[in-house]
């Protein structure tokens, strides 16, 4: 059997290079995809529409998870059979620094606590010391039992598998922050430092695509409530907690002050903020792309907003570091004995709301496609998909080029964004194909320019 290797960092386009007839071979195609935990959902929810449509036109399609950081889709793509695309996730950073050869373990975790997503000896499918940093733990798909896209089955176990296409929410030169603080904020884990100073993402070794555009949306627990509607008297203290109301807008000043540290209790922002509770300010580590989105669009690196915090405190400000948007995300709406009372954060807009977790508005806008691609709500990334020209492991550009220009034809239409389904919210309200902007940045630090759309969507 002749197998290619497709490493799809952290996107989807996945699926489709799979089936793509004439690619001149036959056999098993693994699509494997690591990177941004903000795109997990998203390319999972993807990867069978990308397979069953055309030119793919793949049947049997079948799913299964590991847990929530691991998912892989099964389908038959003509000659190419089976297909499989891992999806898996980390932050954005990773999916690049495998693509560069980097396994770097302080970056992972600390060296005695990692979070298990690098390959070491030892562990099922390492490839031995020569290629080894260009692996990622991936799903094994001889240990799942398959289900529907609409009720994945279940796997068992992980494998190394070869990353050769990584996908950021940003450019590989936009990673220029740090952070210090526990792996998993409030909850724990290695105390970790992580610091870049941008990735340098050569032309001649990588080809690089930007089909999606990455909606992201502050979000508050529900305990941040402002004082509406009272009486000069009940003002003052806001005694009544019928007069007490969940937050439901974020402007960019009070961003600016929460997560550069300037603010200590939410009643430093205004008296009307009752209860009076501490800010605590939930932040994704370094390295993520929605951090990064955060220091360039919210805070504008310093130059007239404030410099991002950058290390764990508590007690005023309290400021806590999250691995993934998994973790940021029980870091504002609570997670076991943490309550998250006070919290504040920021992760892929499309997040589901619950009980403890309340969406906001940014600048009086909210976080949809219609505000994005419109002008009116700029906290978003144009999405890096990059492609190694020599991919480790594999067969050779050749095989696997087609199948990541299919995945960027594709993800750029409008019509390619996901409904709800097992792997989360419909997400057609919230993420956006890159054809239907109207408005664009040109680089993560700039602001968003008209561009007029190359296939318009009304509104």
């Amino acid at each position: 059997m002749h197998i290619k290797k497709i490493v799809v960092s952290a996107v989807a386009g996945l699926s489709m290079m799979a089936a793509f007839a004439g690619t001149g071979t036959a056999g098993q195609v693994d699509i494997n995809v690591y990177g941004a935990s903000a795109q997990y959902l998203y390319w999972n929810a993807t990867a069978p529409q990308i397979l069953g449509a055309a030119p793919l036109s793949c049947t049997a399609i079948s799913q299964a998870t590991f847990n929530s950081k691991n998912g892989i889709t099964m389908a038959n793509c003509g000659t190419d059979n089976p297909v499989y695309v891992r999806v898996s996730s980390k932050a954005s950073f990773d999916g690049i620094e495998a693509l560069h050869g980097i396994a770097n373990t302080v970056n992972d975790g600390g060296a005695t606590g990692l979070s298990g997503d690098i390959c070491s000896p030892g562990d099922l499918g390492d490839p031995g010391p020569a290629t080894r940093a260009s692996y990622r733990k991936m799903v094994d798909e001889s240990s799942c039992s398959w289900g529907t896209p609409a009720a994945p089955g279940n796997c068992t176990r992980l494998k190394c598998m070869p990353v050769t296409v990584a996908v950021s929410d940003v450019a590989g030169e936009s990673f220029t922050q740090s952070s210090t603080g526990h792996l998993v904020g409030p909850l724990g884990g290695t105390v970790i430092t992580r610091a870049f100073t941008g990735f340098t993402m050569p032309a001649s070794q990588f080809n690089s695509y930007n089909p999606i555009v990455v909606p992201f949306a502050f979000f508050a627990n529900s305990s941040v409530k402002k004082c509406v509607d009272a009486t000069p008297t009940e003002y003052a203290s806001c005694s009544s907690s019928a007069n007490q109301q969940t937050i439901s807008n974020l402007p960019r000043m009070m961003a600016v002050q929460i997560f550069s540290g300037q603010a200590y209790n939410w009643t430093d922002l205004g008296g009307e903020f009752q209860p009076s509770v501490p800010i605590v300010a939930c932040f994704r580590h370094a390295g993520s792309g929605t951090h990064a989105t955060l220091n360039f669009a919210v805070m504008n690196n310093g130059v007239w907003g404030a410099q991002v915090e950058s290390t764990e405190s508590t007690g005023g400000p309290t400021a806590y570091f999250n691995d993934g948007s998994g973790d940021e995300l029980n870091c504002v709406q609570g997670s076991g004995s943490w309550a998250g009372t006070g919290a504040i954060g920021y992760m892929d807009a499309d997040q589901a709301t619950s009980s403890t977790l309340v969406r906001l508005s940014y600048n009086g806008e909210l976080p949809n496609r219609a505000n994005i691609r419109n002008g009116r709500y700029d906290f978003w990334a144009k999405e890096w998909m990059y492609e190694a020209k020599t991919p480790v492991g594999g067969t050779g550009f050749s095989f696997t080029h087609p199948y990541v220009q299919a995945m960027n034809n594709y993800s750029s239409r409008p019509d390619s964004i996901p409904t709800a389904g097992a792997w989360g919210p419909d997400k057609t309200g919230y993420w956006a194909s890159v054809g239907e902007m109207n408005y664009m940045k040109t680089s993560d630090q700039t602001y968003p320019g008209f561009v007029g759309a190359t296939t318009p969507v009304q509104p």
